[in-house]
């Protein structure tokens, strides 16, 4: 391990992490999962105001489940990227291998 260290520390650039793009794209996967929801809340709002009464339960149902379904789908996206984003920051800063003005490194991992 000394040897690749001493590698490292005499090129910062050769192996270290950048996870800001990676960080970037959690956060694009939280925003669409918010706009999806909030798509599918206000289509079931807008349809059960033109549906017929018995159909109405069927397109609360169905809008509940498709709730549910971006939400857990899109949230196990997210969380399982900044998991990793997390296995890499501290990997790479347990081994010295973050850059000296790596920007992703000011900020916490979530």
């Amino acid at each position: 391990m000394a040897e690749t260290t001493r590698e490292f520390r005499a090129n910062p650039y050769a192996g270290y992490v950048d996870v800001l793009p990676a960080k970037r794209l959690a956060n694009a996967i939280a925003t669409v999962k918010a706009v999806l929801i909030g798509l599918s809340v206000l289509g079931t709002i807008l349809l059960t105001f033109f549906m017929r009464s018995e159909a109405v339960v069927v397109v609360i149902v169905y809008g509940f489940v498709s709730v549910v379904l971006i939400y857990v789908t899109f949230g196990w996206l997210e969380q399982t990227l900044r998991l990793l984003i997390g296995i890499a920051y501290n990997t790479a800063e347990s081994a010295d291998l973050m850059a000296p003005d790596d920007p992703s490194a000011e900020d916490d991992v979530e």
